[in-house]
């Protein structure tokens, strides 16, 4: 968890939700599960926003954050293994992939990785949340 999700009160907001899901109000359903609610309600944010919603869709987050840890140094390792991303591509990866467990690395040392990207969306988030 990001300390900047912590400063903002991401785990009193969780305790205080007295279900056994995070997102109670999520209804499962579609080919993406609990996946297209929170789908269609970024299209009408994109829309009200009067965005191009050209290429702008829920999963551009996750590419995003991966763009960021690249542009922050994050190790791609690190990268991988907390976006649940799996590396292919060419023959020189293949000792990366057969050789680096990304779901080895302590919780310390992807703390550290994860608050790289709190950090480079911490601008953002205060535009938002100010």
């Amino acid at each position: 968890m990001p300390d900047l999700l912590i400063e903002l009160g991401f785990f009193d907001c969780a305790k205080s939700i007295r279900h056994k899901r995070l997102f109670p109000q999520l209804k499962h359903g579609g080919g993406n599960g609990y996946g297209d609610g929170p789908g269609k309600a970024w299209t009408r944010l994109v829309k009200n926003l009067k965005q191009d919603g050209r290429g702008k869709m829920l999963h551009s987050l996750r590419h995003g954050g991966i763009s960021n840890f690249a542009a922050f140094r994050v190790p791609d390792a690190h990268a991988l293994a907390l976006t649940g991303h799996a590396r292919e591509g060419t023959s020189g990866e293949v000792h990366f992939s057969t050789y680096v467990h990304t779901g080895t690395f302590s919780l310390k040392v992807l703390k550290g990785s994860i608050d790289t990207l709190g950090e480079a969306y911490r601008g953002v988030v205060k535009g938002v949340v100010a």
